[in-house]
């Protein structure tokens, strides 16, 4: 089992590098990708990025993340976009913010496009764990 899931598991930053687009593509995209990517404002000065890690997502969301944009939503678009395969599930807890902020809007409406929404949860206050960050989940 090890030998295989160490030909299949990259360990990359995903925002930054594109191990996992080339690995969903040699295997037609997967069928499911689930997680909890952080949540890294960029209005806190603890979590934004510096420039070099600004332009990176710029690159790898095609511009469609923008200024104030939690990073977050690089990975709900890649998801969607160019990691799971059609008829997948991309299933994601993100920050809310990514459902209303204007520096995000190309970004949802490329996921719009690429994949149907099946269930959404936000609940009461909304904070999951540990993050002072009003969440939510999404299943498209």
């Amino acid at each position: 089992l090890w030998e295989a899931l160490h030909t299949h598991v990259v360990v990359a930053d995903a925002l930054a590098t594109d191990a996992c687009d080339r690995l969903a593509a040699s295997v037609g995209g997967f069928h499911a990708v689930v997680g909890n990517p952080p949540f890294l404002s960029r209005l806190s000065r603890a979590t934004a990025p510096d420039a070099g890690r600004a332009a990176q997502l710029r690159t790898r969301t095609g511009g469609l993340l923008r200024r104030y944009a939690d990073e977050a939503g690089g990975f709900l678009l890649l998801a969607a976009t160019r990691w799971v395969r059609p008829g997948g599930v991309v299933a994601l807890v993100l920050p809310r913010s990514l459902l209303a902020t204007g520096d995000a809007v190309g970004a949802r409406r490329a996921v719009a496009v690429a994949a149907s929404p099946a269930h959404a949860w936000w609940g009461e206050g909304g904070e999951v764990g540990d993050a002072d960050v009003p969440a939510c989940a999404l299943v498209l």
